[in-house]
């Protein structure tokens, strides 16, 4: 796998995510408009992180500070470019969750992240 780095998204790296969600599994729940404005308002809140490879975005995660029960880190989005998958760049998008929540203020006390999965087929 090319080296990936992992960053808090600028305005022009919000962009780049919406179609990376639109083609994956978030497209059959969010229409183009609303994860548009997803992206945006988590890039102004700075809780959008995105993988580059170079200046290519190859995929993100969102994560609201305090997303869950107004407490807890909570993996709102995550996506990976169609190209870019089973590369290991999913992988390193949840350590680096993993890692800026245990480095967050309140842990080790509340070492807690929350997240939903869904399938669309069911």
């Amino acid at each position: 796998m090319s080296e990936v780095e992992i960053v808090s998204a600028n305005p022009s790296q919000s962009e780049a995510c919406l179609p990376i969600m639109l083609d994956s599994v978030l497209g059959h729940y969010f229409e183009k408009e609303l994860a548009r404005t997803i992206l945006e308002r988590a890039q102004a809140k700075e809780a959008l992180m995105v993988a580059l490879k170079g200046s290519e975005v190859v995929g993100f995660y969102v994560n609201p500070e305090r997303g869950s029960f107004l407490v807890f880190p909570y993996l709102h989005l995550l996506a990976v470019k169609t190209s870019e998958r089973s590369q290991g760049i999913g992988v390193r998008l949840l350590e680096h969750l993993e890692q800026t929540t245990l480095d967050a203020p309140g842990c080790p006390e509340r070492p807690k992240t929350f997240l939903l999965v869904s399938d669309p087929e069911s």
